[in-house]
This record gives C-alpha cells, structure tokens and sequence, in this order.
C-alpha cells in the first residue's frame, strides 16, 4: 500500500455530490471525505482514465444553510469503493467554504 500525498488535512463527511463527465449529465453519488485538495466520492469511476476531467458540485454546509459549489476534478484513483477526485480549479467563495468546513473545530460532518 502506498503512503498518502495530501498536502492538507481531510474530515469524513457525508455530503450529496453531482458529477458530469463527458457529454453525460449530473449524476448523484455521495461524498464521504473531503480535503483543501479533494473528495472521495462512492462511485465506480474505473473505467475513466486516471486525470480524466469532470465538473463535480458539492452541497456544502455554510451558515446561512447548504449552497452548492461547483468543481472542475480530476480522477487520481479509484477503489472499490469508490473514487479519490482532486480539485483541478477553484473559485475562491468555495475554497473559503472548504476552509470553513476542514479546518473550523465546530465544523458539521453530516
């Protein structure tokens, strides 16, 4: 098994997530982590190629309720059980939402 390269801490979490790739329309999985750099989504995502490019949007918790957010991602593993994707563009509202959410010691995890 190979050590983990995160550069940032991640939180286990379940969030509600659409994803799009190719001409294909949103499809919902579940999110069952998150970090600065990514999420892990179950779903069976194999048949990709590893970096292919997806549009991902997230329903993240904020303070005035949930708000979706919207990723480009790109596929950097799958399992089993699912697939790990990496955050390829981010605007900055939802980067300080991710912050909010990783990193904030009274963070909601589900």
């Amino acid at each position: 098994m190979s050590a983990e390269r995160r550069e940032s801490p991640r939180i286990d979490i379940t969030l509600d997530a659409f994803l799009s790739h190719g001409d294909r329309g949103f499809l919902r999985h579940t999110a069952r982590n998150i970090g600065l750099d990514g999420v892990f989504l179950e779903t069976d995502l194999s048949r990709l190629p590893r970096h292919a490019l997806m549009e991902l949007a997230l329903q993240l918790p904020t303070e005035a309720g949930r708000k979706i957010h919207r990723f480009r991602v790109r596929r950097v593993h799958a399992t089993g059980s699912g697939a790990g994707l990496e955050f390829d563009r981010i605007d900055p509202d939802s980067y300080e939402v991710l912050l909010e959410l990783v990193l904030s010691p009274r963070r909601k995890t589900t």
